[in-house]
């Protein structure tokens, strides 16, 4: 089989000598006709010049032009057989020029022939071998709507895609009888082709077929279409899974054309917005916050103009009205010339980051401020480098400006007294050997010239293979209390002996004013009380019942009274304590407090073998005072007794009640009440040496019991 690049050589050869045989021919005939019929021979020589250029073309046709010529003026021109130049001129002009006219009519006729049955055939080979199913079709109206089609033509395709065979000439009607139900919208559509003109492309699912497909409509001719098919199915599945990827990411996708209108929204940002791309498209800047929207338009459309990636933060309302924080990320997508095709972006919810950040900044401002309030500052040394990073307390503290970088660990020393530098460093070297916490107190000078006291607190972190990688704490300044602690020290002594003297002047002045009340105050209205009741018994001999009134009030408000003075003097200091002892006292106590609380109290006491001081005596009566008032406020007793015994040279009293019991005295934790005395009964009696016991008694109530040296 010859080779492509040497057949149009042998054609043209072939034209050429088919040229030169069919002049051969025609003159052969000529004179064979002539010679018995006289036959005009140039009808002869015409044959075979269009037959040359018909199947050779145009030089091919030319060169049988020539032969033929020189055939007919050697042949059956006058003279005949001339050798010379002599010739009808005339008749060998028109000859020609209707040969040549022949010749390119012929080679014309032929090219067009041939062009014809190559483009036959580039679209026979196409429309048989098209992947996509080609259908030509006649629509058939009925009342000006399409009803049905009729196949005119169909490529394989067709019948591979459709399953139907011998399909030309039949009507559509007659493969699906329900046409119009099963694929409505290509009747609709390719009615509207065939009676407008205007193209049209359109996606349908194939119910008969089970198959999605792509349908291009086209109008060769009025009321003709040709129906280009595809099968879409495997795509329409491919996109199907990818929305459902784009769906099923945790977080919110979205794609904008290249002029910056969005063109898809994933499922996630159409369930937080509670908005569908339609309600969107309306208001693009719905939802977000109103403060945000001039910064991210101006921003978006800086990153549109110069087609770089554009990054943001903003807050997004929720269908429920809330607004969230999200990163708003976009990058664009351009094709090989560069050209931006489509915008691809993601909103990611930053609102825990947000309120994070927002938290750690304020919790970092707080610690600041609580550590400038506390002037306790905080520092890290980190032991491969050498350098130490301050807080800005720990700047203020020591008085040095900040810096950036960390300071050299030798540095900070150099601030230290130098008395206390030994003790500060090897605390330090010994924290990073062993990595155990340390506490120092040490001195610093600062610049203006004043000494700090510093406490220093810090700590090891380190290495799963134990070695110390830095050390962490604090250093507050304790100058002030330095200064109050020896201020203290200092006055301790002056407020012990003060305390001694006022005291002691104390009781002094509470005893005299106790007799004053007794002796003067007391006296007086008792005799105030003598004359009332002379009074109000003479009154009433004489009938003055309203005066006589009158003076019963006033003898009840005078006993209040001196009720109130005696609880006053008993409060002080009874004189009894002092005339009669301590037995006595709490004796004529008991009986007051029986008569206001309605609680029996018994007073139980010993022959004393000595009589206590003054001090003993007043604060064993005290604490006897605050014991009876808490029994009445707080452990609904009936009997109360108080024991009074001498031994070995100690004073014990004793204080039982028949009350709730020990529970009454304490809290949850098992510690006192406030507001119970026992506090301060306790402290009473360590000021005397004593010590204070409570405890509850087996069957219910509460036992006081006070020791002290007589």
């Amino acid at each position: 089989m010859p080779t492509p690049d040497r057949w149009p050589k042998q054609h043209e050869f072939l034209s050429y000598g088919m040229a030169v045989l069919s002049v051969i021919a025609a003159l052969f005939i000529a004179l064979l006709l002539q010679i018995q019929y006289h036959f005009e021979p140039f009808v002869l020589f015409l044959c075979a010049m269009m037959f040359s250029a018909w199947f050779g073309g145009v030089k091919p046709g030319l060169l049988a032009l020539a032969l033929s010529m020189l055939a007919f003026h050697y042949y059956f021109l006058v003279p005949i057989n001339p050798l010379g130049v002599e010739m009808e001129i005339p008749r060998l002009l028109v000859a020609a020029l209707t040969s040549l006219f022949v010749v390119v009519l012929s080679a014309a006729q032929s090219g067009a022939m041939a062009a014809l049955r190559e483009s036959e055939q580039r679209y026979l080979s196409l429309f048989e071998n098209m992947a996509e199913g080609v259908a030509y079709l006649r629509i058939v109206f009925e009342n000006g709507e399409p009803q049905d089609a009729i196949y005119l033509e169909v490529n394989p395709a067709w019948q591979s895609l459709t399953g139907l065979r011998d399909v030309v000439g039949r009507r559509v009607s007659q493969f699906v009888p329900n046409v119009h139900e099963v694929i409505p919208e290509f009747f609709e559509r390719s009615g509207r082709v065939a009676v407008t003109g205007r193209p049209e492309r359109f996606e349908t699912y194939s119910t008969s077929l089970k198959k999605w497909l792509s349908i291009a409509a086209y109008r060769p001719r009025k009321g003709h279409v040709i129906a280009v098919l595809d099968d879409i199915t495997e795509r329409k599945h491919t996109e199907h899974h990818r929305r459902l990827v784009i769906d099923s990411i945790p977080t919110m996708a979205w794609s904008v054309r290249p002029d910056g209108v969005v063109d898809f929204l994933n499922q996630p940002w159409l369930d937080y917005t509670g908005l569908s791309l339609e309600q969107y498209l309306k208001e693009p800047t719905g939802p977000i916050h109103p403060d945000d929207i001039p910064r991210v338009l101006e921003k978006w459309r800086a990153g549109i103009a110069i087609g770089t990636p554009y990054e943001d933060e903003m807050r997004l309302r929720r269908a429920d009205g809330e607004y969230r924080w999200f990163l708003v990320r976009t990058v664009p997508l351009s094709d090989g010339q560069g050209n931006i095709v489509k915008w691809y972006g993601t909103s990611t919810d930053i609102e825990d980051r947000k309120r994070a950040e927002d938290g750690l900044r304020q919790s970092e401002f707080d610690l600041a401020e609580a550590q400038r309030v506390a002037r306790l500052g905080s520092w890290t040394f980190d032991v491969a480098t050498q350098t130490v990073r301050w807080s800005d307390e720990t700047y203020r503290i020591f008085d040095v400006e900040k810096t950036t970088s960390g300071n050299a660990y030798e540095t900070f020393l150099s601030h230290v007294h130098p008395d206390d530098r030994n003790r500060v460093w090897e605390a330090n070297a010994k924290a990073r050997s062993s990595g155990e916490s340390f506490e120092v107190e040490y001195r610093i000078n600062t610049r203006g010239g004043h000494l700090k006291h510093i406490r220093e607190l810090g700590h090891a972190r380190k290495h799963s293979s134990g070695a110390v990688l830095d050390l962490f704490g604090t250093a507050q300044d304790i100058t002030e209390r330095k200064q109050a602690e020896n201020a203290l020290r200092d006055s301790a002594v002056q407020l012990q002996a003060l305390s001694r003297r006022l005291v002691e002047l104390q009781e002094s002045e509470r005893k005299e004013l106790a007799r004053e009340l007794h002796d003067r105050v007391g006296q007086n209205l008792t005799a105030l009380k003598i004359n009332i009741d002379i009074l109000q018994s003479v009154l009433a001999s004489q009938g003055k019942e309203e005066v006589v009134a009158r003076i019963a009030d006033s003898a009840t408000l005078l006993e209040s009274t001196m009720d109130t003075i005696e609880n006053v003097m008993s409060e002080l200091r009874p004189p009894m304590l002092d005339d009669h002892g301590l037995a006595a006292a709490l004796d004529w106590y008991a009986r007051n407090f029986s008569r206001r609380t309605g609680i029996s109290v018994a007073v139980r006491a010993g022959e004393p073998a000595v009589r206590s001081t003054p001090q003993v005596e007043i604060t064993l009566f005290r604490i006897a005072q605050e014991a009876l008032n808490n029994v009445a406020k707080h452990a609904a007793a009936q009997h109360i007794e108080i024991a009074l015994d001498q031994a070995n040279g100690e004073c014990l009293m004793s204080v039982e009640d028949d009350g709730i019991g020990f529970n009454c005295l304490n809290d949850a934790s098992g510690k006192p009440k406030p507001g119970l005395g026992i506090v301060t009964m306790r402290e009473r009696s360590q000021a005397v040496g004593g010590r204070l016991e409570v405890k509850a008694l087996p069957g219910g109530g509460t036992q006081l019991a006070v020791r002290v040296q007589c």
